[in-house]
């Protein structure tokens, strides 16, 4: 399974675009769509620059080869379009090993598809408090997750 347009462009509308380095909510230097690695493999930093066809290019090969690997792994491909879509979206915002041990991971796991939909608004904290643009996110992907309605 890969990711489709739709919840491209849901990853997409989550972390915006920016050309140009920049530290996030918790001081990590970031560009794109939410990257944190340049495709070169080093860590981003101040000064950096991508251009927007190659932060979507990277985004859907990131989303298709890396934070697809425990979404597909966890759902044991039983996941719908939808719902494969917002775990990619988690885990893309959260990390792989942060999705691997995950609480939605573990329902998955386990065949519990309503736990694990709500176990998407546990995610919430960044630096060890709630931010309220990861309050409206995880309802999103919870949303996307439960009914297959994805943000417009």
């Amino acid at each position: 399974m890969k990711i489709s347009d739709a919840g491209l462009a849901m990853i997409k509308g989550f972390e915006g675009f920016r050309a140009h380095a920049y530290q996030d909510i918790v001081g990590v230097w970031t560009i794109g769509y939410g990257e944190t690695i340049m495709p070169d493999g080093r860590p981003v930093r101040a000064g950096d620059v991508l251009p927007e066809h190659v932060a979507l290019e990277r985004l859907r090969a990131r989303c298709d080869e890396h934070f697809g690997l425990p979404v597909r792994a966890a759902g044991r491909g039983v996941l719908s379009q939808h719902q494969y879509d917002a775990c990619v979206s988690l885990a893309y915002n959260i990390g792989t090993a942060g999705f691997a041990t995950s609480t939605v991971a573990k329902r998955l796991r386990t065949g519990d598809t309503l736990g694990a939909g709500a176990a998407f608004l546990l995610w919430n904290k960044a630096g060890g408090r709630v931010v309220q643009v990861l309050v409206r996110r995880r309802a999103a992907e919870r949303r996307c997750f439960d009914t297959g309605v994805y943000p417009a």
